[in-house]
């Protein structure tokens, strides 16, 4: 009896530790599974030809922001707004630094500076703030917590080159270029961070073409307060996940990447395969998430395509916009936008970025609200509210 006792204990205990391991294997295998969708069968798409981009929108506002010592600036390249309406700019290039401002342009207090020691970084790779405020610089070698008032909380090194962070419900998910510590071996494409800058989770399918060749879209991800979304480095498609199911879907679209099949498969890229790449390349390059909208700007810089897609998430509808100045013209892309660049998103639509004085000159005539403002090269850009949903 006995003996069938210690028996029965035994093979319990074996079958909860099979039990157990086999549901650890299932749930990390889990995290680096896609459900892959073809997107022209799950969206109604509709195509549309424009030659203004007010065909589609409207100017909500303009925020012209304080100059001083502290809050000069050249460029606007990363652009977000907290729930409390601050606005926090990230200039990637000429200063290398995160600034904050109020709803009005005061300027208000700058994060960090250049520098090897606590607080400091070399250079800026992205940044976001989380529920109680607090913000994160993603640099090359560390993450760095702040107070929202600038004030040094903690730092994490880390080993991975980064396109860019996002924080839903206080976790932080960083777009994975290159993990240098795992070289060859990286199987995810996502790493996830709590607050307290310990990572807790890979998700996604990491893109093995990274390991031959670096180029990467402008806007990797972006996000709701439930959802990550994720664009491809090289395929016209994107990720989307559910935060609290942890369900990946992937959505890929009819694209000309079979061009370029045999260039990947050559076992080490010369210059000339690089340029051919950059040429051919048919992906998305921007997204970027609103009021259950979604941004996505679509490019072929070789086959002269470039559209933007408003994605409606509600009712699985696409509407894909080309501009008609751009058809067999080597203009600016960008110029359909009649300003410089995208820099972000807000509730009801996209933050432009107009840093060009002869730009603004060149519409000010055409664009009402740029009739009473007056800006010049030795002013901060303008940042610009420009309204999708009304």
């Amino acid at each position: 009896m006995l003996g069938k006792m210690i028996y029965f204990k035994f093979n319990r205990r074996l079958f909860l530790t099979i039990f157990f391991c086999s549901f650890l294997l299932i749930s990390c295998s889990n995290k680096n599974k896609q459900n892959i969708i073809v997107g022209e069968k799950e969206f109604l798409i509709k195509d549309f030809q424009i030659d203004n981009i007010f065909d589609i929108g409207h100017i909500e506002k303009i925020i012209k922001l304080e100059i001083s010592d502290d809050s000069l600036f050249a460029f606007a390249n990363r652009v977000r707004i907290d729930k409390n309406g601050y606005i926090f700019l990230l200039d990637e290039y000429s200063q290398q630094a995160l600034f904050r401002f109020d709803q009005k342009g005061k300027f208000l207090n700058r994060y960090g500076r250049r520098g090897q020691g606590p607080g400091e970084y070399q250079t800026i790779r992205g940044f976001d703030f989380d529920s109680m405020g607090n913000v994160y610089l993603l640099t090359v070698y560390k993450i760095i917590k702040y107070k929202k008032t600038g004030e040094f909380l903690k730092e994490r090194k880390i080993d991975i080159l980064s396109g860019g962070t996002k924080i839903i419900r206080d976790e932080l998910f960083l777009g994975v270029i290159r993990d240098r510590s795992k070289g060859l071996h990286n199987k995810s494409s996502v790493y996830v961070y709590n607050t307290g800058l310990k990572k807790i989770d890979e998700i996604g399918v990491y893109e093995k073409y990274l390991m031959k060749y670096i180029y990467f879209p402008s806007m990797l991800l972006s996000g709701s307060d439930r959802e990550l979304y994720l664009i491809d480095a090289y395929d016209l498609c994107y990720n989307r996940y559910d935060i609290e199911n942890k369900i990946l879907n992937k959505y890929c679209f009819s694209s000309k990447n079979n061009r370029i099949e045999s260039i990947w498969n050559k076992s080490g890229l010369a210059e000339e395969d690089r340029i051919k790449i950059k040429l051919r390349l048919h992906r998305f390059d921007e997204i970027l998430y609103y009021e259950n909208n979604l941004f996505v700007t679509e490019i072929c810089r070789g086959s002269n395509i470039y559209k933007f897609w408003l994605v409606d998430l509600d009712n699985y509808i696409i509407h894909k916009y080309s501009y008609f100045k751009l058809i067999n013209s080597p203009i600016d892309p960008q110029d359909y936008l009649n300003f410089n660049y995208i820099a972000g998103s807000y509730q009801n639509g996209l933050i432009l970025v107009v840093d060009d004085s002869d730009r603004f000159n060149k519409y000010k005539n055409q664009i009402r609200e740029f009739q009473n403002l007056e800006f010049t090269m030795k002013d901060n850009p303008l940042i610009i509210f420009f309204n999708l949903i009304d």
